[in-house]
């Protein structure tokens, strides 16, 4: 039995009462797991604890022959204040979520990235000013986590990006100024919604050429409709 924190990526229904979910643990990396019995009426462990991003303690019943592990007990870590009830952190989440998803694939322990999620998840549910900047500077820093940190010219050799020759180097300014932005300053960055979809279609293409298998996120449509 293997007691640790864990981040909600994905989850889908499996049968009329279970639940298959990946999850991201503090002890072991990417993990995948069966809920048996998470939409029953009277079970502890319930389906509406399996939302994107959602902080919480599970007691796992591992195996190394098995690709999924059961959860013999779970609880939330840290209740969220504002992620269930505001529609646009909501959406924030979905899509961060389905990053992780893609990217996080390693079932081994990575403690300092465990870490800056969880802190960042946190900060997320409580933030009150910039909101509509998170997802970038989030992207941005995940990447150094990831081994492929943005250098401080990263746009002016990266492929697949077509820009114009006025706007690359004001982009480039702009991203290296949100990749060391701290998270307490995101109202400092002011962007419209065309410009910040800009940014997040070009950070995502950086994705794209360094993650294998990324492909297209399907929540990122509905993340650029959230901010006017």
């Amino acid at each position: 039995m293997i007691k640790t924190e864990v981040i909600v990526l994905s989850h889908l229904k499996y049968g009329e009462h279970s639940v298959i979910a990946t999850l991201y643990t503090s002890a072991m990396g990417r993990q995948s797991v069966m809920v048996k019995g998470a939409f029953g009426k009277k079970s502890p462990m319930k389906a509406s604890l399996f939302r994107p991003l959602y902080l919480l303690d599970i007691s796992l019943r591992y195996s190394a022959r098995r690709q999924l592990q059961y959860i013999s007990d779970m609880s939330l870590s840290v209740p969220f204040l504002n992620i269930p009830y505001d529609p646009v952190k909501s959406g924030i989440a979905l899509f961060l979520s389905e990053v992780l998803y893609r990217t996080l694939r390693e079932e081994e322990a990575h403690p300092a990235l465990f870490a800056f999620l969880s802190q960042t998840i946190q900060l997320l549910d409580l933030n009150r000013h910039g909101t509509a900047n998170f997802h970038l500077v989030f992207l941005l820093r995940l990447a150094r986590f990831l081994g492929f940190s943005p250098p401080e010219n990263f746009l002016l050799d990266m492929q697949g990006v077509q820009l114009p020759a006025s706007r690359l180097t004001e982009d480039n300014a702009l991203l290296n100024k949100l990749l060391h932005l701290p998270f307490d300053a995101l109202e400092t960055v002011e962007l419209n919604r065309e410009r910040r979809n800009e940014l997040l279609d070009i950070i995502l293409t950086y994705y794209t050429v360094h993650v294998e298998g990324m492909g297209e996120l399907q929540s990122a449509d509905i993340l650029k409709t959230l901010f006017s």
